[in-house]
């Protein structure tokens, strides 16, 4: 072997080492990411910026299969170079001309699919020339699975061909599932907001029917609870308090008389 031959496959080696190491990172990052993320698309388009981040994929996008008509995919978070590339484009995940490509397979049959020479990939016909136009030569498409189903699918793409080795692949299979994971964290979180502000509205009604009914017995009580409230909320945005902290001080300034309606009515 030549010292040529030899340096080509050091690089090649060491080339397919840091994509590895970038998609185990991104799997830790990611973490970080659906703790501060509030929402889906943020916790996609976060982790396809970090993706893109250092060069290693060119372009990454993440598409949400929508159950219309054309069963169309539609992409949700964009990064990387030429972003553009996805504007005049048909994917779609049915069983129809455009649901042949590697997002169409990768919904359909829940499993990634690996390009790993675009030039040369009967399934990528009919959208080569414009990824080769744009300096793509291989792509990876991985479902975003929460069992039986598809939140999404990952799409990475490189300027090199067989880019994507089984290593790769399989540590790009686990950030999907950390990101299924995430999609799964924000809508507990979000159950629990929706439980919480359930809660919160029966007890503010219930404030409510109680200063009714001392207004009622005392219109003077009534009237000077809420002024209370008032001053108090407006002491505590000067104190620079948080939102639930002013809440807290509306209401208890508005029953903060609620001990007198067992006073009689004589005294």
């Amino acid at each position: 072997m030549n010292r040529r031959n030899l340096t080509a496959k050091t690089f090649a080696l060491k080339n397919k080492l840091t994509r590895v190491k970038k998609a185990y990172s991104t799997i830790v990052n990611c973490q970080d990411i659906v703790m501060a993320a509030s929402d889906e698309e943020e916790l996609f388009s976060k982790t396809c910026k970090m993706l893109t981040k250092d060069g290693v994929y060119k372009f990454a996008w993440i598409g949400y299969p929508k159950n219309d008509e054309n069963k169309s995919v539609v992409p949700i978070a964009v990064s990387g170079f030429q972003k553009g590339y996805l504007s005049s484009i048909n994917i779609s995940w049915g069983d129809n001309l455009y649901g042949g490509g590697p997002t169409g397979n990768a919904i359909r049959h829940r499993k990634s699919q690996v390009v790993k020479n675009i030039s040369r990939d009967p399934k990528y016909t009919l959208w080569r020339e414009r990824a080769l136009k744009f300096g793509y030569n291989s792509s990876v498409a991985i479902p975003i699975l929460n069992s039986d189903q598809v939140f999404g699918v990952l799409n990475l793409y490189s300027d090199k061909a067989y880019a994507f080795d089984l290593q790769e692949v399989y540590a790009l299979e686990k950030l999907s599932k950390t990101i299924a994971r995430g999609i799964h964290v924000l809508k507990l979180r979000r159950d629990k907001n929706t439980v919480q502000n359930s809660y919160y509205d029966i007890m503010f009604k219930t404030v409510e029917a109680f200063g009714r009914a001392l207004e009622k017995r005392d219109p003077y009580t009534a009237g000077h609870q809420k002024r209370v409230s008032h001053l108090a909320v407006a002491i505590g945005i000067k104190l620079g308090l948080s939102d639930r902290q002013l809440e807290g001080l509306r209401l208890g300034g508005l029953v903060h008389d609620i001990g007198k309606i067992y006073v009689p009515a004589e005294i």
